[in-house]
């Protein structure tokens, strides 16, 4: 029974995806920021794994992961006592339990990099053979495309970069190409040469793809791969930065990236996208792996006194900057990523003098410290909020991954 006239209330949800770790720094802005409130004290174990070690071998490795949709992968092999790397081998997990549906094997002949997704496929890339990339069901491990591209073991390129159903990435012989193919077929829609052989994956917005040279910040037109302008970097020398990275795109209608010179580390620059040229550098030299979120970039910066410093996007300025608390002054080094949620920032640190490291999560309204646990290296959140923690013993690679949920 109804007290009244009945009444038709029309309303509409949209529902948006989280997003998976896609690639390097999570997604094609490179950001490292998960739109999404992580509370770290409600935190727990949910499952483990550590990757297994060859008899023979002198230790156990893996690589940088990439979550799909329910699942994570990562590619793990060993180290041999010539230095060699063998057994390599993509292993999926399921995220709720850690089991593994499905394993496929990387040839020795093959180095595999870090792999990348699109929320759906995951992206293994092979360089030293003649299929560079081959897309596999996240799932179920069945091969959706590869794609035919004769590169040297050497070959520069990471993870590719997606959006809008496009992935880019470097390729040609040496990686010294930018290529774009249909994320879901393969079908490749344009190459172009690239400016110099930075270890990067490209940047990505709705109009232009860009990366870095060195000296200057290469922009693009993403449907045709039309060379559109060079941004120059007074603040770098042009001598290629050790280490991987990517620029990351700025809340501003601008690009964030590291200006490095060599002997003096890399500071953080940014760029105008429309006037294309060069806005700010910071006067402090900064880790790779930073995060930006709501106006703010967060960077680590080592020395004899670790920091993690809120920089303001509009002008380089820091707005405020973290300490380790004095009984973990000896905690002087950054230690894998930066990653930004909503009111919580995550990193890694780690002791130079006997190799322990720590996590930690920064509260920035507070500016101080409200979680930590043992074993720092690398941060992947799924879109499911899954934090994976990915660590390795003391001095040593990683090897080891721990799957936290809130409970």
């Amino acid at each position: 029974h109804t007290y009244g006239m009945p009444v038709q209330v029309d309303s509409r949800n949209e529902i948006t995806s989280l997003g998976e770790w896609e690639t390097l720094m999570r997604d094609a802005s490179h950001t490292s920021y998960v739109p999404t409130r992580i509370d770290p004290a409600r935190l727990k174990l949910a499952w483990e794994w550590t990757a297994p070690m060859a008899p023979s071998a002198v230790e156990s490795y893996i690589a940088r992961p990439t979550t799909t949709s329910g699942s994570l992968l990562v590619i793990s092999g060993n180290t041999m006592s010539d230095g060699s790397q063998r057994g390599s081998t993509v292993v999926q997990f399921d995220e709720a339990d850690g089991t593994s549906r499905w394993k496929r094997p990387i040839s020795d002949e093959l180095h595999g990099v870090a792999p990348g997704s699109n929320g759906k496929l995951a992206y293994i890339a092979e360089v030293g053979g003649n299929e560079l990339i081959t897309a596999l069901d996240g799932k179920t491990g069945t091969v959706a495309f590869t794609y035919a591209e004769t590169t040297q073991p050497l070959a520069t390129t990471l993870a590719p970069s997606r959006r809008d159903g496009t992935m880019y990435f470097f390729a040609g012989y040496n990686g010294d190409e930018l290529h774009a193919a249909d994320a879901e077929t393969g079908v490749r829609d344009w190459a172009m040469p690239r400016v110099g052989l930075l270890s990067a994956t490209p940047t990505i917005d709705e109009t232009y793809v860009y990366y870095p040279a060195g000296q200057t910040i290469e922009m693009l037109d993403r449907r045709t791969g039309a060379h559109v302008a060079s941004i120059f970097d007074p603040s770098a020398d042009g001598t290629p930065h050790p280490g991987s990275g990517a620029v990351v795109l700025g809340g501003r209608g601008n690009l964030i990236a590291r200006s490095y010179r060599d002997g003096y580390g890399a500071r953080l620059s940014s760029f105008s996208i429309a006037d294309r040229s060069w806005e700010w550098t910071t006067t402090s030299t900064y880790n790779q792996f930073f995060a930006v979120a709501d106006g703010v970039i967060y960077a680590l910066r080592g020395g004899y006194s670790l920091t993690l410093d809120a920089i303001d996007e509009r002008n380089g300025q820091v707005l405020w900057s973290w300490s380790p608390p004095a009984e973990y002054a000896t905690q002087e080094t950054p230690l894998g990523n930066v990653v930004a949620t909503q009111g919580m920032v995550f990193f890694g640190t780690q002791d130079n003098t006997d190799g322990t490291s720590w996590v930690w999560a920064v509260d920035t309204a507070q500016r101080k410290d409200v979680w930590r646990t043992a074993g720092a290296g690398y941060i992947v959140i799924s879109g499911s909020r899954t934090v994976y923690l990915c660590s390795g013993p003391p001095g040593g690679l990683m090897n080891r991954v721990r799957a936290l949920r809130m409970r």
